[in-house]
């Protein structure tokens, strides 16, 4: 299954998505077959309602959903993430829900023990998945594949998987390895993943689209997943970074024809 992320405020309002028109974006791509849109970034301070909204919204135009959140601290973590989605939970007209976050700066094994048993006391279909970084949680350069497969491990419970960010990885392998050739994430990194985020380098700065001129070993990395990996390929940009005045619509539209023709035959077999 295709996916691609796009900003959670222009899909609540339309507003503000780089000269983008929303339902004309939307329909396009569904057209392109497109099943999946993350909403990214819903954050503490979205109102249940307006995810509501775009949920529905995107219900009914036949895509499924999963969510980019974020937290900010031990203490408030349960709520920063599952405050802004109480209705579209409690309305879910789709079988689970991957929901994508970054560590943080914080006892982040507990963290992850906290949402876990949120998810089992409230009888949530949910997964939580957390994402390798560009940097480590305090900002430092690090491994941070290294470091979440150390987390989830540590974590230990069922609910609690990974985020394969292949634009991030690429970040790390070009940033602290620019000579050697391309080594894949570990394979129980591997197994781990029921999520991805896919975008290309452009030097050392990420999100790029998977067009002519930016880089990444987009075949390789999403073979390396083909054997049981039954989640959603998504592309993952971030338009603010695009070159000015560009067709954002198309560029996208071509990054998606890229990965598609990239992905291995599992994934149409897995998709049935």
């Amino acid at each position: 299954m295709i996916g691609v992320s796009l900003p959670v405020d222009w899909l609540i309002t339309g507003e503000g998505g780089f000269g983008l028109e929303r339902e004309h974006t939307l329909s396009s791509l569904r057209r392109r077959g497109v099943d999946s849109i993350e909403l990214r970034t819903v954050l503490a301070r979205h109102s249940a309602e307006d995810i509501l909204g775009v949920a529905n919204m995107l219900w009914d135009m036949g895509f499924s959903i999963t969510v980019h959140s974020r937290m900010h601290s031990e203490a408030t973590a349960v709520e920063d993430v599952f405050a802004p989605l109480a209705l579209a939970l409690a309305s879910l007209r789709q079988r689970s829900l991957t929901l994508v976050l970054h560590p943080i700066v914080a006892d982040n094994v507990a963290i992850f023990g906290a949402l876990a048993d949120h998810i089992v006391r409230n009888g949530y279909p949910v997964t939580v998945a957390i994402e390798n970084n560009r940097l480590l949680p305090d900002g430092s350069e690090g491994d941070s594949v290294a470091d979440t497969l150390a987390m989830v491990k540590a974590a230990n419970r069922p609910e609690i998987a990974i985020c394969f960010d292949m634009g991030h990885y690429m970040y790390y392998r070009k940033r602290h390895f620019p000579n050697e050739a391309l080594v894949l994430p570990p394979e129980e990194f591997l197994k781990r993943t029921v999520h991805t985020h896919i975008h290309a380098l452009s030097g050392l700065k990420t999100h790029f689209p998977l067009t002519d001129g930016y880089e990444l070993p987009l075949r390789e990395l999403v073979e390396a997943l083909a054997w049981g990996y039954f989640g959603v390929y998504n592309f993952e940009p971030d338009l603010v970074r695009w070159q000015e005045g560009a067709d954002h619509l198309s560029d996208i539209l071509a990054s998606l024809d890229a990965l598609r023709s990239s992905l291995p035959m599992l994934a149409e077999v897995y998709d049935r």
